[in-house]
């Protein structure tokens, strides 16, 4: 450097210059701002994770909402369906009105029986189910179609019932192909629960 020109040594101080405000500005302006963008990447992958997360408990929530609008449903028609089998008179009532628009005539309708169903004791001392199961029998007057529409509303409209037995056979002295069928049908009844322990 010391046979170097004034004009090279001001030069080569330029280019040290240079290169000091170069290196000084990167550790001051890109350094920092190349952190704070890694950061910042860091911080829109923690979001977009978050989101995602989001968006799978929200559907998640979607799911068990409408689990529970089923479940919900289903314990109003079988609150709906009990209280038809619940007492004599509603059950009657009900025959009747499927009879009607089934286009039958009911000709009969008796008790058949009547049996327990056994309690199962709930988990944690809750008090357990009790119920029972009416047996009925009944005869009915109609068409072979007609019959069979009100045997089926019988099994599928009449509360929680079951339709356990039935016979057809023809009218003898009946106009229009009349057919007469006795059908057997079991409803439960729920009973209030008996508190938990010995019964």
């Amino acid at each position: 450097m010391k046979h170097l020109s004034p004009t090279l040594r001001a030069r080569a101080a330029e280019c040290a210059a240079a290169v000091a405000v170069v290196a000084l500005g990167w550790f001051l302006l890109i350094k920092p701002a190349e952190r704070s963008l890694a950061d910042d990447r860091a911080r829109v992958a923690a979001v977009r994770a978050q989101v995602e997360d989001a968006a799978a408990l929200t559907s998640s929530v979607d799911r068990i909402e409408a689990d529970a609008a089923r479940a919900a449903d289903t314990v109003t028609s079988l609150r709906t369906a009990e209280r038809v089998t619940s007492a004599s008179s509603r059950l009657y009532d009900a025959v009747n009105r499927l009879a009607t628009a089934s286009s039958v005539k009911v000709m009969r309708l008796d008790p058949a029986g009547l049996r327990q169903v056994a309690g199962l004791a709930a988990a944690g001392g809750a008090p357990s189910a009790r119920g029972e199961v009416q047996e009925y029998r009944m005869t009915v007057h109609g068409t072979y179609e007609s019959v069979a529409r009100f045997i089926h509303a019988c099994e599928h409209s009449l509360g929680t019932s079951s339709v356990t037995k039935f016979r057809i056979a023809p009218i003898e002295d009946a106009k229009n192909a009349r057919v007469e069928a006795t059908i057997e049908t079991a409803h439960l009844r729920l009973l209030a629960a008996e508190s938990g322990g010995g019964q």
